[in-house]
């Protein structure tokens, strides 16, 4: 029983990790996607931009809620301040630039 279900949830974490991929990233549902030709850091982004995430390998921020697919809008990225502010729904994150130089977004 456990171990049925363990392989249940390993497959849904599987689906869920490739759902960007799977579906052809998010060009159909926000339109900003081009193809990959456009990917870039997160912590390149202006503020107030609205931007896809393309490829996060950072675990704790997937659970955060930054997944591949998700739309994130900048709202602070000061050059000189080691963090930036982003907003993900009603949700508002402080994420180290070190971190966020590892999200791929376009």
């Amino acid at each position: 029983m456990i171990k049925g279900m363990a392989n249940r949830l390993r497959r849904m974490g599987r689906a869920m990790g490739n759902r960007h991929h799977k579906h052809g990233c998010c060009g159909g549902r926000h339109g900003r996607c081009m193809g990959g030709l456009d990917h870039k850091p997160l912590d390149e982004c202006s503020e107030n931009e609205r931007v896809c995430i393309h490829r996060n390998p950072d675990r704790q921020t997937m659970e955060m809620g930054l997944h591949n697919g998700g739309l994130v809008i900048m709202l602070k990225n000061d050059p000189s301040d080691n963090n930036i502010v982003v907003g993900i729904g009603n949700s508002r994150f402080i994420l180290s630039r070190r971190i966020a130089r590892l999200i791929e977004v376009g």
